[in-house]
């Protein structure tokens, strides 16, 4: 099996993070093999032009593989490690 580990932090600890990646949803195409960029923004129901920017941050970042028909998320499990605390 292939996983990828993502964490889930605040805000600011994101924006302070100067390798902080787009990931917008990768649930919606794990395990799905190829896609094309319009395919990808339908199943996530976002702009096309929003998510081809998306997919070339994640291309860059190596979390996504670029084939001749689209890209592919090359894991079939997604590893999400976060924790969650009572309400003040």
């Amino acid at each position: 099996m292939n996983t990828v580990i993502l964490d889930v932090r605040t805000l600011k600890d994101s924006l302070a993070d100067p390798n902080n990646q787009t990931l917008g949803n990768p649930q919606s195409y794990a395990g799905c093999g190829v896609l094309s960029i319009r395919e990808v923004a339908r199943r996530v129901n976002r702009d096309v032009k929003a998510v081809h920017g998306d997919v070339h941050v994640l291309l860059n970042a190596g979390l996504l593989k670029k084939s001749d028909d689209g890209v592919l998320f090359p894991y079939s499990s997604i590893h999400v490690d976060f924790m969650l605390q009572a309400a003040a």
